[in-house]
């Protein structure tokens, strides 16, 4: 089943895909396990979540590392 969730999404692991740049911030629709996004190719594709996360997510991390 589809979410339609739009989210903003970072790469977080390209796995070596020349369409995707590291942390680098996409708008990300949501679905299961994979995440659609416009890459880099400007190609409306779906690629697996793990490349992922939540910018809203990452921030809080990155800010967790500096205290």
């Amino acid at each position: 089943m589809a979410l339609d969730l739009r989210n903003k999404v970072i790469c977080v692991d390209t796995g070596g895909v020349p369409a995707l740049t590291l942390h680098k911030v996409y708008d990300g629709m949501l679905w299961d396990n994979y995440i659609r996004i416009i890459d880099d190719y400007n190609e409306s594709r779906a690629y697996k979540s793990k490349r992922f996360q939540l910018l809203t997510e990452f921030r809080a991390d990155k800010l967790k590392e500096l205290i």
